[in-house]
Formats: structure tokens, C-alpha cells, sequence
């Protein structure tokens, strides 16, 4: 019976999940392939009535990449972080309520 009832928790949640990326992925997609568009274009008219403009331009690039990639790098940790302690917690509070199942299941 607990099987059956965990089986289709995760069954709920992983439909759930596809769904969700069923209907936000277009619009996603979309967002990004439009604003995309529209900072090269951007730039490209920025450009081509100022050539000076493309060093800024350039160094704004970087800046914001390496941003980025500190931010991802950064949201890892603490997502993993968080994983972590979530587990750990579910440990403890299963070896306080009952230290023989807490054994027979590690």
C-alpha cells in the first residue's frame, strides 16, 4: 500500500512538472528569441551611427556574462546547500521519531 501511495506521488509530481514545462517552454522560448532579436538589432543600429559605441559595448558583454556565470555558479551552491540540509533534517527528524526503522533502512 505505502509503495502505491509513494509511486503515484511521484508519478502526480512528474506529470505535473510536464506540464508545466509544456505550457511555459513556448512562452519562454518566445521571450527570449524576441528580446534576443531586439538588443542585436539594437545594437547593431547603436553601432552603425557611432563605432566608438562597440567598446562599451563589448566590455558591457563580458561584465554581464561573467555576472551571470557567478550567479548560476552561485545559485548551484545554495540549491545544493539547501538539498542537503533538507536531507540531513528528514535523517534526523526519522532517527528522533524512530531510531530502529532510521537503521533497518540505511
Amino acid at each position: 500500500m505505502w509503495l502505491r501511495f509513494f509511486l503515484g506521488r511521484i508519478l502526480n509530481r512528474v506529470t505535473r512538472d510536464l506540464s508545466q514545462m509544456d505550457i511555459q517552454l513556448p512562452e519562454i522560448l518566445y521571450d527570449t528569441v524576441t528580446i534576443s532579436l531586439r538588443l542585436i538589432g539594437t545594437v547593431i543600429i547603436v553601432i552603425s551611427a557611432n563605432y566608438y559605441i562597440l567598446v562599451p559595448t563589448g566590455i558591457a558583454c563580458i561584465v554581464f556574462y561573467l555576472a551571470r556565470w557567478y550567479y548560476v555558479k552561485t545559485i548551484r551552491d545554495v540549491k545544493r546547500l539547501e538539498a542537503i540540509c533538507k536531507h540531513e533534517h528528514g535523517l534526523l527528524s526519522a532517527e528522533f521519531e524512530n531510531p530502529a526503522r532510521f537503521y533497518l533502512f540505511s
